[in-house]
């Protein structure tokens, strides 16, 4: 989205502001601020105050989630392009970027569970149009699957390092034979 033909709909410097203000917004004291302002509005309180975090801190987490989000357009360009012809590479800065928006659209969806459906609604009016209609339509189904089992991977790896860690701590709480 930010290069090419996205210049037209989306220009690159409207994608730095927009990283700026998530920034700015995401700062406890000004999220908290606003959080205020929200339940001011709704007649509550809140009851806590904000965290501390100093801005660095910050950040550094937003450039981190930057680069797995590249890496995640590059993961999901190169199977788009090995399993569709329309696919490019050249099409990896608006594969990731229609991916990045996609997702954070089914995330704030709060009506359908892990945004289905929306995700992938999204995804298909953001990929490029130098991909055919049913590539996008396959593309967006098929990204569902892989986070889906990406997703269950996980789950899978944390269970076994969980039973481990379980076993592990069993074992050495149990009473040792004496000789």
């Amino acid at each position: 989205l930010l290069w090419g033909e996205g210049l037209k709909i989306f220009p690159w410097w409207a994608g730095i502001l927009l990283l700026a203000a998530a920034i700015a917004i995401l700062q406890p004291r000004v999220l908290h601020y606003l959080l205020s302002l929200f339940f001011r509005f709704k007649g509550k309180k809140m009851a806590s105050p904000p965290p501390k975090m100093h801005i660095s801190t910050l950040v550094i987490g937003v450039l981190i989630m930057c680069v797995l989000w590249l890496g995640v357009g590059a993961g999901l360009t190169i199977a788009g392009k090995s399993i569709l012809p329309s696919v490019e590479y050249r099409d990896f800065p608006a594969i990731t970027g229609g991916f990045v928006l996609s997702y954070v659209a089914g995330y704030v969806s709060i009506f359908t569970p892990s945004g289905l459906g929306v995700r992938e609604g999204a995804l298909l009016f953001l990929l490029p149009e130098t991909m055919s209609a049913p590539d996008r339509a396959a593309f967006s189904i098929a990204t569902r699957l892989w986070m889906t089992l990406a997703e269950l991977l996980n789950v899978i790896v944390a269970l076994v390092i969980f039973r481990i860690i379980r076993k592990r701590k069993k074992e050495s709480i149990s009473p040792q034979p004496s000789l």
